[in-house]
């Protein structure tokens, strides 16, 4: 039986809880920043390199070969800690929704224990991100609704890569609604925040503070509302096994009759005469 709540409203109070609790944003905001200088510096680099034109046509390719290699590995880096971060901000949340301070160290230790798993989850989903392309952007939406649930149920859940990936098609699918109306607004945050990013790119200075700040907040929002609903839906997807009754062949032992009185006492015979 699906979960029932209100799951625009639990989208809302994500926002409510951030804001709150700001402290949240930390882990995915030194990840946003670590992003933002990488593209800068790509980007300024690609520029610098095609206006200069002095290598010649060989030099210029094999520099910027280069350069693209070693920004690969540093993205590759990034996204490694955003795995770390991604989790440690959805389990230091979970105190925030119990009303309680949220204990970002025991979150970070959360998220390096689960790293071999949210590793695997990564690289399996990538894999099937690559075959989506079948059908491009239908099938990366697709893939991304099915899998939102995936690091929750490793990270909250305890489950190992792989059947985290099975438990998250099976949580989408069972509450298509409300796991819809989650998985929309935490598209339609990161969406609006990478554009903003983008807009402040090239804007030195600029760039980095909204980096760290919009990319923080954004990143810490869809960490919040996955791990949210994925709690909410855990807990209510569950079926309580009917009480059936008892087999016509166990019958209630057969109730004893009620003692019965006792029987008047004889009157001796007469005397004779």
């Amino acid at each position: 039986m699906p979960a029932q709540f209100d799951a625009v409203a639990e989208a809302q109070n994500g926002f409510s809880l951030l804001f709150k609790n700001w402290i949240l944003a930390i882990p995915t905001a030194i990840v946003s920043l670590l992003e933002t200088i990488i593209l800068f510096t790509a980007l300024g680099a690609m520029m610098a390199a095609i206006a200069s034109g002095g290598m010649g046509a060989g030099g210029l390719a094999a520099g910027l070969g280069a350069f693209s290699g070693i920004t690969g590995l540093l993205f590759i880096v990034v996204l490694l800690a955003g795995l770390v971060a991604h989790a440690s901000v959805m389990y230091a949340a979970r105190d925030a929704w119990n009303n309680r301070p949220p204990d970002l160290a025991a979150g970070m230790a959360r998220g390096l224990s689960c790293f071999l798993n949210l590793l695997i989850a990564a690289i399996l989903i990538g894999l099937m991100m690559v075959v989506a392309t079948i059908i491009p952007v239908l099938g990366w939406l697709v893939i991304g609704f099915l899998s939102m649930f995936t690091f929750p149920a490793i990270v909250l859940g305890g489950e190992s890569g792989v059947t985290a990936i099975g438990t998250s098609f099976k949580l989408a699918t069972a509450n298509f609604s409300q796991a819809l109306i989650g998985f929309l607004a935490v598209i339609v945050v990161v969406i609006i925040g990478s554009i903003v990013n983008r807009l402040f790119l090239t804007m030195i200075g600029l760039n980095f503070i909204v980096g760290l700040v919009v990319g923080g907040l954004i990143y810490a929002y869809a960490a919040i509302i996955v791990g949210r609903f994925y709690t909410l839906l855990a807990a209510g997807t569950p079926v309580a096994v009917p009480v059936t009754a008892p087999p016509s062949s166990m019958q209630p032992p057969p109730s004893m009759p009620p003692p019965s009185s006792p029987p008047p006492p004889m009157m001796p015979p007469p005397p004779s005469q």
